[in-house]
């Protein structure tokens, strides 16, 4: 229930990667649109307000209290991002399936950024082999690193780069490989997982895909 625009003001292209979760919403008949009386809202106050106020972990700012559902920040810079992916280096053991995996967190819950869409962030080592699993939430990927690689999914191989998305079905098996012997490669995914916990309806396993 928040008003948005989307605009881009710079003179380059820009990719917009938009992840709705209306089909849920819709499925629910709970949808609502109502348009702006203006043709854009205006500004006031800077757009990294609230990136900047929930920097520093579960360090809340008192004066600030709990607005509504969803994450109260509006941007999870990159480069907060690769700091943490830094920070924790080679020093982290990972999984097996999906290497150093990173959750965007709304900072007064500690749980998902939205009630119905879970963000993470995964780092994948130079020449990783992933274990194969299967679970019940559906899955969208973004590649954010220059790197090749692939995600075999129920016997498919999808070859990625940078820049490429890709979905994994609800319970379909999937691994995923990094073909650099001296990059990571760096996945961006978004999913219904929050949807299905909280309905009693998540479950995983250890799943072959396939070569």
């Amino acid at each position: 229930m928040h008003w948005h625009d989307h605009t881009h003001e710079g003179d380059a292209p820009m990719i917009w990667l938009d992840a709705p979760d209306y089909p849920l919403v819709n499925a629910l008949e709970a949808g609502f649109h109502e348009k702006y009386h203006q043709r854009l809202q205006p500004v006031t106050r800077a757009d990294d307000a609230g990136s900047r106020q929930f920097l520093h972990g579960r360090l809340n700012p008192v004066r600030l209290s709990q607005g509504g559902p969803n994450s109260p920040v509006p941007r999870y810079t990159w480069q907060e991002t690769q700091r943490s992916l830094e920070g924790i280096a080679d020093t982290a053991e990972g999984s097996d399936v999906d290497g150093i995996v990173l959750e965007y967190t709304d900072p007064w819950t500690g749980g998902p950024v939205m009630p119905a869409i879970g963000c993470r962030i995964q780092r994948l080592r130079p020449g990783f082999q992933g274990a194969g699993r299967r679970h019940t939430a559906s899955t969208i990927f973004d590649v954010d690193h220059h790197v090749e690689g692939a995600t075999i999914v129920d016997g498919v191989r999808l070859d990625w780069s940078e820049h490429d998305t890709f979905a994994v079905p609800g319970w379909a098996s999937y691994r995923h490989l990094n073909a650099s012997t001296s990059d990571d490669a760096v996945l961006f995914s978004y999913s219904d997982e929050p949807v299905m916990r909280s309905l009693g309806l998540y479950r995983a396993e250890s799943a072959d895909p396939g070569a």
